[in-house]
């Protein structure tokens, strides 16, 4: 359920003063998730950097939000915090332009299966990969 629910890693945390308890091959796919984690975690921080540092010369303003934001704030001393994605919130007007970076910065738009007027009307949020 751990693995299932991606935190793994928090949880490695959470009973590091009592791995004796666990056993070992629990807790390698503990130890390995975590490792897992704060590498993907440094990656998607360098990402983000990159993508903040275009728009920034862009002259387009960018917030960071949720997992990304909170990860050199409240999780800086352990980067065990799971993130699928990076999330980012951009003004209304520069969406179309913000789309555009992110194409040449190599991102494919994925919708989730709906119409890119549902992200646009309803909530303007369009999800990258």
């Amino acid at each position: 359920m751990l693995v299932y629910h991606d935190i793994a890693s928090l949880f490695y945390l959470a009973v590091k003063d009592h791995l004796k308890l666990i056993p070992p091959t629990i807790l390698q796919a503990l130890i390995n998730s975590y490792h897992r984690t704060i590498a993907d975690n440094l990656k998607k921080s360098e990402e983000y950097q990159d993508i903040y540092r275009v728009f920034e010369e862009k002259d387009i303003p960018l917030v960071p939000i949720k997992g990304i934001a909170l990860l050199s704030d409240i999780y800086s001393e352990s980067l065990a915090r799971p993130m699928i994605d990076i999330d980012v919130l951009v003004r209304e007007v520069d969406i179309s332009k913000a789309c555009d970076i992110l194409r040449e910065l190599g991102y494919k738009k994925d919708l989730l299966g709906l119409e890119e007027s549902y992200w646009l009307e309803s909530s303007p949020l369009l999800s990258y990969l």
